[in-house]
C-alpha cells in the first residue's frame, strides 16, 4: 500500500518535471503577449524577461510604427508580433483592479502618443504596485533556486515524509481497534499553530490597547513568526486589563505567553504603537522586557509612523487642517485611510453635497446658518485646490498604509515601496506637476462656481 502510494507521487513528480521542462523551451510565437496575461506569470516563473522581439519589421499604422529603442527607456514593455501592440509585462504577472486594460489584455497601439502613455503608465500606482510584486517573487525564485532542481531535491524528502505519513496513520487506526477506542475528528487548528510557533523556535509579539464599548481597557495579543521561509502572524485574542502602566502589561504578556508554552527569552522582535507606556525607556513595555531579554528589539508600528507624520504634515497648513470634513463622519486621526475615503467621497460627490447644503441653508431654520457657513467655505479656490492635491497625495500614502498593514509583508518588498512613494512625492513637487494641480482645480472650481449660479438662480 505504501509502494503504491510512493509510485503516485513519482509519477505525479515526473508530469511535473516534464511539464517545468517543457515551459523552458518556451516559442517566440508561445511567448507573444497575445496568449493571454496568465501567460506572462508563467515567463516570470520561468525567469524569462519581458517580451522584445528586435529582428522583425514592426507594421506601419497611420504613418507610425512601434520603436524598438523604447525597450531601454521602459524594461517592463513587450512588443506583440500577432496584435502589433505594447503590453506592461509587470502588470500582466500580476494584475489588480483598476488597471489599465490596453496594457493587459487588448494592447496599446497610439504610437503617436506612445511615450506620453509609457511614461504616465510607468508612474501609476497599479504599475509600482506590479513592480513590487515582480521584485519580491523574483527574490523569492532566487532563494530558492530554479524550479526543476527544487522539485529534484525535494523529492526524496517527500517520499520519505509520505511513508511516515501512512505509517503514522496506520499504527494509530490499529492502536484504535484494539483499544475500541472511537475515531472522531476534532479541531486542531490552534493547536498545530502553536507546534508552528515552537518549531520556529523564536517569534516576534505585536501588542495593542484598547477600550471597549463598556469602557474596559483589552489588549489585543499578536505573535509573528516564519514558517518555511513564509511569514505567519497569528492573533492569540483579547485580554483584559485593569491598568495599561508598563509593569501591568508587560505582566499580561508574561501570563499569555505562558498560556500558550511561549517563552520570552524568545522574543526577537517587540511592536508597539509611541504610546509612554509601550516605549518608554525606562519603565516601558520595550525597556522591562529588554531588561530580560536584550535581543528583544524593539520596532515602533511603521504604519503608525506613516499616520502621525501625515497628522504633522496636516497641521502646518490652515487650509490642509480644515479640509477633513469632520461634520460628515467622526475620524480617527491615526487612521488616515478614513481620511483618504471620505475625501474622495466628498469629492465625486461635491455637486450633491452642494445642493444639498444650499438646500439646507434656505428651508431649514435650526441648521440653516450651520450649513450657510459651510457651503461658503467649500466654494472656494482654496478649498478646491486642497482637496485635489491631498486626494493625490493620500492616495499615495494609502497603498503604502495598506502594505505596512499587511500579514504576510516582508522588507525589502516595504522597502521597496517607501522608495516608490517617496518618489512619487517629489515628481508631484515638481513646477510642472504642481501647474497639473492647479489647473484641473482652476477647471473644477469654475464648475462649482456654475453649479451654484444654478443653485441660487432656481
Amino acid at each position: 500500500m505504501i509502494d503504491g502510494t510512493v509510485d503516485n507521487i513519482n509519477n505525479s513528480v515526473s508530469i511535473s518535471l516534464a511539464t517545468t521542462e517543457s515551459c523552458l523551451n518556451l516559442t517566440a510565437e508561445e511567448r507573444d503577449p497575445a496568449k493571454g496575461k496568465e501567460q506572462a506569470y508563467i515567463n516570470l516563473t520561468m525567469q524569462l524577461d519581458p517580451y522584445q522581439p528586435v529582428n522583425i519589421v514592426f507594421p506601419r499604422s497611420s504613418g507610425r510604427t512601434f520603436r524598438k529603442e523604447w525597450y531601454k527607456s521602459y524594461e517592463w514593455l513587450e512588443y506583440s508580433q500577432e496584435l502589433d501592440a505594447a503590453f506592461c509585462f509587470y502588470c500582466r504577472a500580476f494584475p489588480t483592479i483598476g488597471m489599465e486594460t490596453a496594457f493587459i489584455s487588448c494592447g496599446f497601439k497610439k504610437w503617436g502618443k506612445a511615450t506620453q502613455r509609457f511614461s504616465i503608465h510607468q508612474k501609476s500606482n497599479s504599475h509600482k504596485e506590479a513592480l513590487c510584486k515582480v521584485v519580491g517573487y523574483k527574490q523569492s525564485l532566487s532563494s530558492y533556486g530554479n524550479i526543476i532542481g527544487l522539485i529534484d531535491k525535494n523529492h526524496s524528502k517527500v517520499v520519505s515524509d509520505n511513508r511516515n505519513y501512512l505509517k503514522n496513520i496506520l499504527e494509530t487506526l490499529l492502536y484504535c481497534a484494539k483499544q475500541g477506542i472511537a475515531i472522531r475528528g476534532h479541531d486542531e487548528n490552534f493547536k498545530s499553530l502553536n507546534k508552528e510557533i515552537l518549531s520556529a523556535g523564536i517569534f516576534n509579539i505585536l501588542i495593542d490597547e484598547t477600550q471597549d464599548l463598556s469602557r474596559h481597557e483589552q489588549v489585543s495579543v499578536f505573535i509573528r513568526y516564519v514558517h518555511n521561509l513564509e511569514p505567519k502572524e497569528v492573533f492569540l485574542g483579547f485580554y483584559r486589563t485593569n491598568s495599561t502602566d508598563g509593569e501591568s502589561l508587560v505582566d499580561l504578556i508574561k501570563e499569555v505567553l505562558k498560556l500558550n508554552a511561549l517563552k520570552i527569552e524568545n522574543i526577537r522582535g517587540q511592536c508597539y504603537d509611541g504610546a509612554a507606556s509601550m516605549r518608554g525607556a525606562y519603565k516601558g513595555v520595550q525597556a522591562r522586557i529588554r531588561k530580560e531579554n536584550s535581543l528583544a528589539v524593539d520596532v515602533h508600528c511603521y504604519a503608525h509612523i506613516l499616520n502621525l507624520c501625515l497628522v504633522d504634515l496636516a497641521k502646518q497648513k490652515a487650509c490642509v487642517r480644515n479640509m477633513t470634513p469632520k461634520t460628515l463622519k467622526t475620524l480617527c486621526e491615526t487612521r488616515w485611510s478614513c481620511h483618504y475615503e471620505a475625501l474622495r467621497s466628498v469629492f465625486h460627490n461635491l455637486t450633491a453635497v452642494i445642493d444639498t447644503l444650499a438646500e439646507i441653508a434656505e428651508s431649514d431654520r435650526e441648521f440653516g446658518s450651520d450649513a450657510a457657513a459651510l457651503l461658503k467655505s467649500i466654494q472656494t479656490f482654496e478649498f478646491i485646490f486642497s482637496l485635489i492635491l491631498l486626494e493625490d497625495v493620500l492616495l499615495k500614502t494609502n497603498v503604502l498604509s495598506k502594505y505596512l498593514q499587511s500579514t504576510t509583508f516582508n522588507y525589502g518588498l516595504v522597502s521597496q515601496m517607501v522608495k516608490e512613494t517617496i518618489k512619487s512625492f517629489e515628481e508631484l513637487r515638481t513646477d510642472e506637476n504642481f501647474q497639473k494641480v492647479w489647473d484641473k482645480a482652476a477647471i473644477f472650481s469654475q464648475k462649482i462656481m456654475v453649479l451654484v449660479s444654478l443653485i441660487y438662480h432656481e
